[in-house]
């Protein structure tokens, strides 16, 4: 029997017959697309002037067997030239109707991806990675994600992004989580790795346990002069719903999933759960009088970290406010005796945590989740302010607990005008569009008609 002439001899005719099975659409129309490269003048020609051969038509019926997002990461792996290639290749109405393009399947792909999972370092990557079902390297953006599904308990299935920062610090964090959240519009975002402890403050915590940050404390920001540090912090707290889904979860049993072993050979101690306060800051911390330091203001202070700031003040910000919540394994005490003997079991210990922790099914998910926005910004005036001020008096101490503004902050206020710093506190944080319903909370219903009184 006469064998089939390829009109381009760059192609095999398993290709062109779509007799390669071990090729899923996206490997087999990056191959066509690599082989066409090969000798573009003659692609483009056949392309251009023999439309109906099955070249064209296998490239056609390839791409039309994509799903959105396999369109998109393809696309964004493509060459300029290739592009043009698929342009010439794929029917004008099909292409017109799809409207497909790298900002428009990008658009079309979001929504995919229930949790994003940020760690610091490749250590704490490889303990979340070593859990996931087949994992797909995706780059997008200059970073690179690990995209799997993760099935929970009922049967059903998590989404999960994976990004590793490559690094450590706050400011690095913020970043990547925000381009994670543009990216994946996720649900959930988890910080999980390694921390230090604080010993002091853990009741029976030994190396290897698990701490939950109920408070993310940035210890950094302050004031120095004449040599003496006057730290101000800020505060962010993570998720509530997360928060008592993980204390009801940490009493079920979940150790069995560790599978690296501990360096002192004890497997017989279980490691334990701590929720508590997490301090945030720049620097690998090595140092008994800053943590005793820092413990003065933060007694229920369980451990120390460099990243958990950043990626909840980008949750925080970010327009779609996913939940956020942060997961670690004791590594050190952040003292003098501080190693590296313990990081990868600790490592291991928070990723089992988390994972068995979101196999649970901690929130219900959004099928067709939508960009949820802040509310529309409401104007007050400094008429507004100036009126308020003069009449709330001493129910400032009502409000400052309404928003639980910590007390450290609270000692920062000036005397006799403790409300403009409260109302500064809420500009800060974008929450004065809430100021009316704390009113309400308050009884105080006279100073809610001022702010709806144009001035």
């Amino acid at each position: 029997m006469r064998r089939r002439r390829s009109l381009n001899r760059n192609v095999p005719m398993a290709i062109l017959n779509g007799d390669s099975p071990s090729m899923n659409p996206a490997r087999l129309l990056k191959s066509i697309l690599s082989k066409l490269r090969q000798d573009e003048y003659e692609a483009r020609h056949t392309l251009l002037f023999h439309k109906t051969v099955s070249l064209a038509q296998e490239i056609g019926r390839r791409w039309a067997s994509l799903s959105d997002r396999e369109k998109y990461f393809f696309l964004g792996n493509l060459s300029r030239k290739e592009i043009v290639v698929l342009e010439e290749a794929i029917d004008p109405e099909v292409w017109k109707k799809e409207r497909i393009d790298i900002r428009e399947a990008l658009n079309s792909t979001r929504d995919k991806a229930d949790i994003v999972i940020i760690t610091a370092v490749s250590l704490e990557e490889d303990a979340i990675l070593r859990r996931l079902m087949s994992p797909r390297r995706i780059a997008t953006k200059h970073r690179v994600y690990h995209y799997a599904e993760l099935p929970t308990e009922d049967g059903d299935k998590y989404s999960v992004a994976l990004l590793s920062l490559r690094g450590m610090g706050n400011v690095n964090a913020a970043v990547a989580t925000t381009q994670a959240i543009d990216v994946w519009n996720p649900q959930a975002v988890f910080v999980v790795g390694i921390a230090g402890g604080v010993k002091a403050d853990l009741e029976d915590g030994s190396l290897g346990d698990v701490v939950v940050a109920e408070q993310i404390v940035a210890y950094e920001p302050g004031k120095i002069k004449n040599r003496i540090v006057s730290r101000r912090y800020d505060v962010l707290r993570p998720a509530h719903n997360l928060l008592v889904a993980a204390r009801e979860f940490a009493r079920r049993p979940w150790t069995s999933k560790i599978q690296v072993p501990p360096p002192d050979g004890r497997r017989e101690r279980q490691p334990k759960v701590h929720f508590g306060v997490t301090l945030s800051g720049e620097k690998v911390i090595a140092d008994n009088e800053l943590v005793n330091d820092l413990r003065r203001d933060w007694p229920k202070m369980i451990s120390i970290d460099m990243e958990g700031f950043g990626a909840a003040m980008a949750s925080y910000q970010a327009e779609n406010l996913p939940a956020m919540l942060q997961i670690r394994g004791i590594s050190d005490w952040a003292d003098s005796t501080k190693n590296d003997d313990w990081q990868a079991y600790a490592a291991d210990v928070a990723a089992s945590f988390a994972l068995a922790f979101l196999e649970s099914r901690p929130f219900s998910m959004e099928p067709q989740r939508s960009q949820p926005q802040r509310s529309e910004s409401v104007y007050f005036s400094g008429k507004h302010k100036i009126r308020l001020c003069q009449r709330l008096g001493n129910d400032w101490h009502h409000l400052a607990d309404y928003y639980e503004i910590p007390s450290h902050e609270r000692r920062m206020f000036t005397a006799g005008m403790e409300c403009q710093a409260i109302w500064q506190w809420l500009e800060d944080r974008e929450k004065i569009n809430s100021l009316p319903q704390a009113l309400d909370f308050i009884s105080r219903t006279d100073l809610m008609d001022i702010l709806r009184k144009p001035l």
